[in-house]
């Protein structure tokens, strides 16, 4: 970060985000020596928007206090879809409440901008499955939402070797299933 920072001594920064989905695995003192160094090395605007990434399996209350308190302003939830066989086909089961109860602390705390991120296309999914998850997320009501297409690509991601072709859904299906999420979320306003 020193050694980076002499590149950008003239410019003042006004977004930092830490990404990749997985920033909280830091530890609270981790996070709080990277920020700090940030900090230092940086001239970073007071008004700056500074966000991540959340996994809602990965975190506690307490960690979304003190990312708060180091100066994050705004988070991002890959929640990715709330079908419970959708979760368990792509080992990523969460708790539904939790993820609602992280929303609201991130609120009640002065976050700036809530965002939670969804995937179409993933195994098991299906038009009506994914509406399902979108009538929560619109109940959720986030800042933003961003939708992804999933790209089942196990030869390059290995993890995804475990999933089998037959699992997804049908190149029409993905499309119908974003034909009705613009839909939907256009009519949700």
């Amino acid at each position: 970060i020193s050694a980076r920072s002499a590149l950008f001594k003239h410019r003042l920064v006004t977004q930092i985000h830490w990404g990749g989905g997985t920033p909280t695995y830091l530890s609270e003192i981790q996070s709080a020596r990277l920020m700090a160094m940030l900090k230092k090395h940086f001239t970073v605007s007071e008004t700056a928007e500074i966000s991540i990434e959340i996994d809602p399996r990965r975190i506690e209350l307490s960690m979304l206090d003190h990312l708060r308190h180091i100066g994050f302003n705004r988070m991002s939830m890959g929640v990715q879809d709330f079908n419970k066989d959708v979760q368990k086909a792509v080992n990523r089961e969460q708790d539904e409440d939790f993820i609602h109860t992280l929303l609201d602390h991130a609120r009640e705390l002065g976050f700036q901008s809530t965002n939670l991120d969804l995937i179409y296309g993933l195994p098991l999914q299906t038009v009506e499955s994914f509406m399902f998850t979108l009538e929560k997320v619109i109940a959720l009501n986030p800042d933003r939402l961003s939708v992804f297409n999933y790209a089942h690509l196990p030869s390059r991601v290995p993890g995804q070797a475990k999933i089998k072709e037959y699992q997804l859904p049908a190149p029409e299906t993905k499309l119908t299933i974003l034909q009705k999420t613009i839909e939907t979320l256009g009519n949700a306003g």
